[in-house]
């Protein structure tokens, strides 16, 4: 393993009507809609699916590492991963963009990851907000 910190970047594009394109370095591109529930095609991976399989991803990842490390023999492992989005999450990151000064939902994400966004990185322009 490299040391610490890692850094990853990904570019994500699209225009009015398309799929996003999301692209990083060495990989394959992979296209993203949203999904049905938020009146996407329901048929791409999304934001939600994605950070979904993330999880399980790194679980498996984990542990392949933990068993390799320790000597420990294996054949398969499968995991089965849900996420959920009710409307108590939305309230929260609807209250997170509120606290945090920022105008939209994704931003207060961004800013509450703490991952180098400040909230006069993300803020939109006034009358775009969700």
């Amino acid at each position: 393993m490299q040391e610490f910190p890692h850094h990853y970047t990904v570019t994500a594009k699209a225009s009015t009507a398309s799929d996003v394109e999301l692209e990083a370095d060495r990989l394959a591109p992979l296209s993203s809609a949203s999904p049905a529930e938020f009146g996407g095609p329901g048929d791409r991976w999304s934001p939600e699916t994605l950070l979904v399989a993330a999880i399980g991803d790194c679980l498996i990842l984990t542990f392949r590492a933990i068993a390799r490390g320790s000597g420990l023999a294996w054949t398969s492992f499968e995991c089965h991963v849900t996420g959920r989005l009710d409307a108590a999450t939305r309230i929260a990151i609807r209250n997170c963009a509120k606290k945090l000064g920022v105008a939209n939902n994704a931003a207060a994400v961004l800013v509450a990851m703490n991952i180098g966004y400040s909230a006069s990185d993300v803020n939109m322009p006034a009358g775009q907000e969700e």
